[in-house]
């Protein structure tokens, strides 16, 4: 059985603008495990590099550096 690389569970990352809550990323799971590669397809506009983003925590330290509030991302990524 092949090691789990990476595990991300129940993902979001919103953003609060003047028109109001922007869900980027809502409740996104998903498991890497050795030897696996995943593929993030999607229309553009869908989340796909927040999702990758949020997974490395860029978006929070880039949104920090430029509005000093904080970026609520959520959920749980473990790299065993």
């Amino acid at each position: 059985m092949a090691e789990n690389l990476l595990e991300v569970n129940n993902l979001k990352t919103y953003f609060f603008t003047r028109s109001g809550v922007v869900k980027a990323v809502n409740d996104v799971s998903f498991v890497i495990k050795q030897g696996e590669t995943l593929g993030v397809v999607g229309e553009s506009g869908s989340g796909k590099s927040v999702t990758a983003l949020s997974v490395m925590r860029s978006k929070e330290r880039t949104f920090w550096k430029k509005t000093r509030k904080n970026l609520p991302t959520c959920g749980a990524a473990k790299f065993p």
